[in-house]
């Protein structure tokens, strides 16, 4: 449920491409996001049976998601030029 709850936020995202596709694309597109669904929660589900993987988890598994999507956000905002456009503000 938490994977479907984070991607909420890329319907901005994907609502504009997806409007200006054709149909057939856009099919395509829905059974390749399905695929990828399918196989991320299929190696997510086998990789949390590893017992090793499942302690770190168990453990340690909010504060490591937290951390991981703030270096995800920092690279983003690094990749897309973000911080140099607000310097060329000043």
């Amino acid at each position: 449920m938490y994977l479907v709850s984070c991607g909420a936020d890329n319907i901005a995202v994907y609502v504009p491409v997806l409007a200006t596709m054709p149909v057939t694309s856009i099919v395509l597109t829905v059974i390749y996001f399905i695929f990828l669904t399918a196989v991320s929660l299929t190696l997510a589900y086998f990789f949390g049976q590893i017992p090793i993987i499942k302690n770190i988890f168990e453990r340690f598994g909010e504060p490591l998601s937290r951390i991981i999507y703030i270096f995800i956000g920092i690279f983003v905002m690094i990749d897309t030029g973000l911080f140099q456009q607000i310097m060329n503000l000043f």
